[in-house]
């Protein structure tokens, strides 16, 4: 891709996680900021390794059916 986007939403189960990688790292410019739904929490450390994490937003939908965006935490 030739052009980076301000938001990249990032929402895929764990074995498809590094085809979305692949597909979506050249749009990730300085000041993209990440929005992921990742289904399980083994893939972070993929993620850690090609954006930067105070670039990454959590995201997640819960039983009750809300859903919410917060910062990632530091490890």
């Amino acid at each position: 891709m030739k052009t980076r986007y301000d938001r990249v939403l990032l929402s895929c189960k764990t074995a498809d996680f590094d085809s979305a990688i692949a597909d979506f790292t050249s749009a990730v410019g300085p000041n993209t900021v990440v929005l992921d739904f990742l289904n399980g929490l083994g893939v972070y450390g993929q993620l850690d390794a090609h954006v930067d994490r105070e670039r990454v937003a959590a995201g997640g939908i819960l039983d009750t059916g809300e859903s919410y965006i917060e910062e990632r935490c530091p490890d």
